[in-house]
């Protein structure tokens, strides 16, 4: 995730969800995943939030890179707007859904209904 949506996501998702929050970029894109994050990963299909085309890009690339890929297309992935969704699916992720609105507010619904299996 970018930084602006870390406080709010840690707010929201703490107190329900094992969470692990990585900044794939700020102002210019990381070279390289956040292995450390990636190790502490039990979930064998975690959840992935996308809130920009680019940092989908991005995540897609660099893991990759780790050797951690299964985890990244097996995962299930929610996203902002349809054309993340749309590249994820071409990228090969298996689960893909998309936020109703482009607002937080509704990709965290979208999570929650993933998460009690009303996807």
């Amino acid at each position: 995730t970018g930084d602006p949506h870390r406080p709010e996501l840690q707010q929201a998702l703490a107190p329900q969800c094992d969470l692990t929050l990585s900044c794939l970029y700020r102002s210019q894109s990381r070279t390289d995943f956040p292995t450390e994050a990636l190790q502490n990963i039990a979930d064998p299909a975690p959840i992935w939030l996308h809130f920009s085309l680019k940092s989908a890009e991005r995540a897609a690339v660099l893991i990759e890179k780790t050797g951690y890929g299964a985890y990244f297309y097996q995962g299930r992935h929610v996203a902002l707007s349809q054309m993340i969704s749309d590249y994820l699916e071409n990228a090969g992720c298996k689960t893909c859904l998309t936020a109703r609105e482009p607002s937080l507010e509704a990709l965290l619904a979208r999570l929650d209904a993933l998460r009690i299996g009303q996807a």
